[in-house]
């Protein structure tokens, strides 16, 4: 009965002793398996981050080249502004000036007869002609 234990005992012993042979295999199998993931993980996560990075950057650079556009943009808008201006000072100026002219001939034709007023008709010619250049811009 001792040695029937004794073998069944051994066999038993033998039986787990493979069997933990095989589990200490599968495990290793499974830890290079797992490194091979974590490695692989490691080179997907820095492709990633290189990704992101060259994200950053090509989207600075259009952001860039977007504000240097609009920065343009408004330049070219201000000197059409100003060029505007300047435009509209100068036909001021004109109208003031045909204003002055004006109220020169009006002076002159106050109190007068009609007669009188012919010397006055060519300047008043000269003014009609001016407004009529003023009224053309």
């Amino acid at each position: 009965l001792i040695k029937r234990n004794r073998q069944e005992n051994d066999q038993e012993h033998e039986t787990l002793t493979q069997n933990l042979s095989s589990h200490e295999k599968r495990v290793d199998s499974l830890s290079e398996k797992i490194g091979s993931f974590e490695s692989s993980f490691d080179e997907i996560k820095a492709n990633e981050e290189k990704m992101i990075t060259r994200l950053k950057e090509v989207l600075e650079s259009r952001l860039e080249a977007f504000e240097s556009s609009k920065k343009e943009e408004v330049k070219q808008k201000e000197k059409l502004v100003a060029s505007k201006f300047e435009e509209v000072d100068l036909n001021l100026k004109n109208t003031n000036s045909l204003l002055s002219e004006l109220t020169l001939v009006v002076n002159k034709m106050e109190g007068r007869s009609p007669a009188e007023n012919e010397d006055i008709n060519f300047p008043l010619s000269v003014v009609e002609k001016k407004l009529a250049k003023i009224e053309g811009q």
